[in-house]
């Protein structure tokens, strides 16, 4: 993870019909983490989002790659671009 600008950082992984992304940006002031998670297919509003408040760029970017290790310890698949 790029850890030399503070632009913020989008990543997604997929597995089977299942995906996973997460994304960090700073709205107001502050770093925040945001989760979205679902079925890849389905449009039908059943996806999860959760926010993750961060103390700073670097906080995020720990954070991130924290949920980066998970997503692959799980199986999942890094979709790039």
């Amino acid at each position: 993870m790029p850890q030399d600008s503070q632009s913020p950082l989008r990543f997604r992984w997929e597995r089977d019909t299942r995906y996973y992304e997460a994304t960090s940006d700073k709205p107001v002031g502050h770093w925040v983490i945001t989760l979205a998670c679902g079925a890849s297919e389905l449009a039908d509003g059943s996806d999860q989002i959760r926010r993750i408040p961060c103390e700073s760029y670097e906080d995020a970017t720990r954070k991130l790659a924290e949920v980066q290790r998970q997503r692959l310890w799980r199986g999942y698949a890094e979709v790039v671009g």
